[in-house]
């Protein structure tokens, strides 16, 4: 089998410097992993050296005249550039997830039938079939640490990179020392403290006692989604320090045991999505508020004139249209006779409801002082939280004005759903058919004559009964679905704004090698006979920075704008704003349940300076 030596492209350069030199090569190999090549030093510098132990070894020497001596029968020479693990650098052979991994499930609806199937995908042997490149990359990953820790087991041989100490670093350490810094950290620590347990126990709130608010209101959503972000941020906090602390404290490569020390290696890239998604969150709660601020001043700014043409658009659509709908639908529309009786009763039971919605929400949202009220505080909301905060009020305030449209879709919908099944039935109790809703199927059946007779009569009547229900069902179903269109598109922005991955996109453009979405291996130059090969970090693409947000997308589709949505409207299914499937997407991101940080704040507590 062929092994494969992972040589740094500074190790190269450093190479090319050392002519008319004989050269050794000293490697990195641990169970389970390719050569890596730590070191291109001068034969003399191992004359008073001791041996080198495991996991090291003398990979090969280059004479005088340049030419390389191997000591490994077959191999293949990858290049690749040294990841700068301080700028967060580093390889992946897997894309890097911007979710948490309890939200990377399987999207197959069948497998996810299967018992324990994530537990069936996370393990080893199906996960990954390159088990030893990945601990290759590992190695690859935090190549500067490995190579300080080869410098302190044999300090005869090179020079460690920790010896050098900039001024930066001298700075920090004074700055650390001072007394300006614990009283800062303190400051910090507490004001986390009481934003983290207000948090905690407003998220608590809504989720116990008032479940109903929170699937029914897309402000509540919004708080709760607040309240959870606030709750996670020392989590984030923590598994960031925690990636610090062990890039800092990796053990030295010299004891036989190498497995807890490669556990260590991978902590840091490990944690580092909740280092994108600490960032991006707080990215996105900054431009949230700018945003707000934009869409406040212009509210503020056309006060008047929004109060007004709301007002009169109000009264207009919601009412005084509604009115007019109803009474074409009583009286024979397009020329098509109805049944009398039917119209008249479904009409005055729309026009009692729409009274009713007049005297409790209409008259009130549509007098001009009141609606000042509600924009100044839409426009003072949306200043001080965010704009998704203002589109949120704006979203429950188009709901609760549009609730008597969905009476009146809801009201048709039942009547049209119900005749249509006894219209089908019916038909089929003239074919000898029966339906059989234990096995759900149809089979046959013999009637009696005093049933066909019965049968016959009743289906006449609904016969013709149906275009009248069927008229207001169309005209009614009309209406709301363009409401719901409305209410998903507004949620679609709220959607955007928590959840654009723009800190990625930032990374993505300033350095892409800090976003990995793979690795490529692509051939360079041919050396004595051998395709050399090299290493690139390739990028995580636009469109895997948007697939939470796709999924969200289809899911929309799905709901609202596929085939299904229209043979739901034909047999008079009931269409609903799924306010919970739409608001999946804002919590990809967090846990499942809030985090309760009482632990957490123990853990920062205990790394306060003193």
């Amino acid at each position: 089998m062929s092994n494969y030596i992972f040589w740094p492209n500074e190790l190269l350069r450093k190479e090319s410097t050392l002519n008319d030199e004989e050269l050794i090569i000293i490697a990195i190999k641990l169970k389970d992993t390719d050569y890596v090549v730590i070191a291109v030093e001068q034969i003399s510098t191992l004359r008073d050296a001791v041996e080198l132990g495991f996991p090291y070894v003398i990979l090969g020497n280059r004479d005088p005249q340049g030419n390389w001596t191997i000591n490994t029968p077959s191999f293949n020479i990858v290049e690749f550039e040294v990841p700068k693990f301080k700028l967060m650098q580093f390889y992946s052979i897997e894309p890097i997830s911007l979710l948490l991994s309890k939200n990377t499930v399987v999207d197959n609806p069948n497998l996810k039938k299967i018992p324990n199937i994530e537990k069936l995908t996370s393990y080893e042997r199906y996960r990954a079939m390159n088990f030893k490149l990945n601990k290759t990359i590992d190695i690859i990953n935090t190549y500067n640490s490995t190579l300080n820790a080869f410098h302190k087991s044999y300090p005869m041989i090179g020079k460690s990179k920790e010896n050098n100490v900039s001024g930066i670093t001298l700075l920090q350490i004074w700055y650390v020392s001072t007394v300006f810094h614990r009283l800062v950290c303190n400051a910090a620590f507490y004001a986390t403290f009481g934003a983290c347990y207000i948090a905690y126990y407003g998220s608590v709130f809504l989720r116990n006692m008032t479940p109903t608010l929170l699937r029914l209101s897309a402000t509540a959503k919004q708080i709760d989604l607040r309240f959870q972000q606030i709750c996670y941020f020392p989590v984030q906090f923590m598994k960031i320090y925690q990636t610090k602390v062990h890039d800092e404290t990796i053990s030295e490569y010299s004891t036989p045991n190498r497995e807890s020390s490669t556990n260590k290696i991978e902590l840091s890239c490990k944690y580092y999505p909740d280092y994108i998604r600490f960032y991006n969150t707080l990215w996105l709660i900054v431009n949230d508020i700018s945003f707000g601020l934009m869409f406040g001043a212009v509210l503020n700014e056309n006060h008047d004139t929004i109060v007004n043409t709301l007002s009169d658009v109000i009264m207009t659509t919601l009412y005084d249209k509604m009115i007019e709908v109803t009474h074409i639908l009583a009286n024979n529309p397009f020329g098509i006779k109805l049944n009398h009786e039917l119209a008249s009763f479904l009409s005055e039971l729309f026009y009692w409801i729409m009274e009713f919605s007049y005297n409790s929400l209409i008259r009130f949202a549509s007098d001009k002082s009141k609606l000042s009220i509600f924009l100044t505080i839409v426009t003072k909301v949306s200043c001080v939280f965010g704009a998704s905060f203002g589109i949120s009020l704006i979203v429950d305030f188009f709901s609760l004005l549009s609730f008597h449209i969905y009476l009146f879709y809801h009201i048709s919908c039942k009547l049209y759903h119900w005749q249509l099944n006894t219209l089908i039935s019916l038909f089929y109790l003239f074919c000898g058919k029966k339906r059989n809703v234990l096995r759900k199927r149809i089979d046959y059946d013999y009637f009696e004559i005093d049933e066909l007779l019965l049968g016959t009569l009743l289906f006449i009547v609904l016969s013709f009964l149906m275009p009248t229900v069927l008229s207001f069902y169309s005209s009614y179903t009309l209406l709301w679905v363009t409401t719901v269109y409305i209410s998903v598109f507004l949620t679609s922005i709220i959607g955007l704004i928590n959840h654009f991955p723009l800190f990625a996109i930032l990374l993505r453009i300033k350095d892409a090698k800090r976003l990995p979405g793979g690795i490529l291996l692509l051939p360079k130059y041919h050396k004595n006979g051998r395709v050399i090969l090299t290493l690139h970090n390739n990028p995580l693409n636009v469109p895997a920075m948007f697939s939470p947000f796709s999924h969200s997308m289809g899911k929309i589709k799905e709901y609202y704008f596929s085939t299904m949505t229209f043979k739901n409207l034909l047999s008079g299914t009931s269409i609903k704003v799924q306010i919970n499937e739409l608001y999946d997407i804002l919590y990809l991101s967090l846990p499942e349940e809030p985090q309760n940080v009482s632990q957490i704040l123990s853990k920062l507590k205990k790394g306060l300076p003193c």
